[in-house]
């Protein structure tokens, strides 16, 4: 069997959905299965797996997208391949996973995390007007429109999947993301713990909360800042920030003791070590079809507290293994998540429980399910 994977770019390095793809190329190889990447551009492809350029022109980012679309429905033309998987944009595919979520989905909660009515009202207008956001709602309803099996990565962006696009519900395929239980163990975890502390300068007796994040303003740091402001003095309680976001702007509103709490290091390609610092982990996000860095911090071991736009809160048993918010902007609700988990006893129950849910949701169980989706979806 001969499959296709349709991705813009593919680099391991740059996390998301490029990681994923490496990730299923590298399966598909290991179950004798032929594969084929489509994209424009890569870096250090996985072994074993056959790369195509595919030729792409446009002066705007949004007309190389249509020419992404366009080559790749070219290709699948010619044939060649058994079934074709598209990753957020494709064509001529015979599956299509989202990994980032509806093109809707992800302005309308862009719009919602705005602070202020007009703010709000500017961004829903740039929304609509803008020949960006335009384009990207286009292809992402032809990709709905093509007749391929959408994969939803959780139920909420299924239910944006039926909502805005129509989808008949019984032709979704809901598959959650997976988790490498082995890299993210507990006891591994343990093993790096000191050292981490040490390189960022975090006490041993401190309560260390985690968040890992490129876009801050989206995955919630805000909220975050904000709420820590509201935690009461006394406790040594410290958040550590890793990712790409730039801090300054979040520092400079808040409070000096909140301020003093922080500790954001740039981006950590051994991501394990900032789970190893922490006691448990926070992901207040505005939108996230399934959040992976939330499955690692369960892996681990942490309790989790995140936002009902975060799909990866539907795998969270609600007070048992974490919180799930009805929003970042509940600030009384995120500070109070925060606080009780200054409990030693409680956090490291609900960790034990957060473990348990993600040894359920291993990479394997993941990409089984999805090779029998790509199996079914032929002719």
């Amino acid at each position: 069997m001969k499959v296709a994977v349709q991705i813009e770019h593919l680099d391991p390095a740059r996390g998301g959905a490029e990681t994923y793809a490496a990730l299923l190329c590298r399966d598909l190889v290991s179950h004798g299965i032929d594969v084929e990447v489509q994209a424009a551009s890569w870096r250090d492809p996985p072994p074993g797996v056959r790369m195509v350029r595919v030729p792409v022109r446009g002066a705007t980012r949004w007309r190389r997208w249509i020419s992404f679309c366009e080559g790749c429905r070219r290709l699948a033309r010619a044939g060649g391949a058994d079934r074709v998987l598209a990753i957020n944009r494709g064509g001529g595919m015979d599956v299509f996973q989202p990994h980032g979520g509806t093109v809707a989905g992800s302005q309308r909660q862009n719009v919602r995390r705005r602070r202020g009515a007009v703010a709000r009202a500017l961004c829903r207008a740039a929304y609509r007007l803008g020949p960006k956001a335009v384009a990207a709602r286009r292809i992402d309803a032809a990709m709905y429109a093509s007749g391929a099996v959408p994969v939803a990565l959780s139920r909420m962006v299924a239910d944006d999947m039926v909502r805005v696009h129509g989808v008949p519900r019984d032709r979704i395929r809901l598959l959650y993301n997976g988790v490498d239980t082995e890299r993210f163990h507990p006891e591994v975890l343990a093993g790096l713990r000191d050292e981490a502390r040490r390189a960022w300068g975090l006490p041993p007796e401190a309560v260390v909360f985690a968040l890992v994040a490129h876009n801050f303003a989206l995955k919630g740091v805000d909220a975050l800042v904000r709420a820590a402001e509201r935690l009461a003095p006394g406790r040594d309680v410290r958040f550590l920030v890793a990712g790409r976001g730039r801090p300054g702007p979040y520092l400079r509103r808040a409070r000096p003791e909140a301020r003093r709490r922080f500790v954001f290091t740039g981006p950590v390609p051994e991501v394990e070590r900032v789970y190893a610092a922490a006691d448990a982990y926070v992901h207040p996000t505005w939108y996230d079809p399934c959040s992976l860095v939330v499955l690692e911090a369960m892996a681990g071991g942490l309790p989790v507290v995140t936002t009902r736009f975060n799909g990866a809160g539907e795998l969270v048993e609600e007070g048992v293994a974490g919180v799930v918010l009805e929003s970042p902007a509940d600030l009384e609700g995120l500070a109070r998540a925060l606080g009780d988990l200054l409990d030693g006893d409680r956090r490291r129950a609900m960790g034990r429980a957060a473990r348990r849910i993600a040894e359920r949701h291993p990479w394997s169980r993941h990409f089984t399910e999805l090779r029998r989706i790509l199996l079914e979806a032929g002719p």
